[in-house]
């Protein structure tokens, strides 16, 4: 017999004692995952709609689309015959279907160009360069005008000689920087003509306006500004002298 107060287990569980018996059933993320395997599994939101787990970040599931989903999640399942189409995801499906079009698309006679070419022959990835030039490459499956932290450090890891922490430490240190906003599992360029469509955006389209988000946006506009007018200036006078 439970000793929860609340409910005893007694004819009906408690939210709390329905979530450790989920947990206990269905195990954590961390059991279910298996390195560079792509889907780990499928999980099931609150709305009964199933996304396809790609990895996990703790105890929080990162589905395809983006979405972040912490455990103990709905319903876990690792065969998706068992999912009923009209209830998965279909940004799940549409970064899945794209992930194979750029696995099989090979030239005739070619062969696939590693990932260290995106920079320079025989040098190795920046990988932080690579993060501020890809983050809206991969958008939320939530809102495309954001990219998704998820679907970025799950594409970034496949390239040559790059893990999974590499690209979390790119994007912590761009977040540092200020080069990216970060909001719950999206990121933004922190450039300000960016910014500010989120600023009208969360105005024009939200029936209740994140204050702080809009706090964040207007900082980083501010401090662009700044930083592009001590650029004019530092311009105007070199210029100067040697004019």
């Amino acid at each position: 017999m439970s000793s929860c107060p609340t409910c005893g287990n007694r004819g009906y569980l408690c939210q709390r004692c329905r979530m450790d018996e989920l947990e206990d059933r269905l195990g954590l993320p961390s059991e279910h995952f298996d390195a560079d395997a792509g889907i780990v599994c499928w999980v099931q939101d609150l709305n009964d709609e199933w996304h396809a787990s790609m990895y996990f970040e703790g105890s929080q599931h990162v589905s395809a689309c983006g979405d972040i989903f912490e455990t103990p999640v709905a319903d876990v399942r690792h065969d998706p015959r068992r999912i009923n189409e009209a209830e998965t995801c279909h940004g799940c499906i549409a970064r899945l279907e794209a992930d194979d079009e750029d696995n099989e698309t090979l030239p005739d006679g070619g062969e696939f160009e590693p990932a260290s070419k995106l920079l320079a022959d025989g040098g190795e990835v920046d990988v932080y360069q690579w993060v501020l030039e890809n983050v809206h490459e991969y958008p939320a499956g939530t809102d495309p005008r954001w990219g998704s932290r998820g679907n970025l450090v799950y594409e970034g890891r496949k390239l040559n000689g790059v893990e999974k922490n590499d690209v979390q430490k790119a994007i912590a240190r761009a977040v540092d920087n200020e080069d990216l906003l970060s909001w719950h599992g999206l990121l933004a360029r922190a450039e300000i003509d960016r910014l500010r469509e989120l600023v009208r955006i969360e105005h024009e389209e939200h029936d209740i306006t994140r204050q702080i988000l809009v706090g964040k946006c207007n900082k980083l506009i501010a401090k662009k500004k700044r930083e592009r007018a001590g650029e004019s200036a530092e311009a105007a006078v070199n210029g100067g002298e040697t004019a």
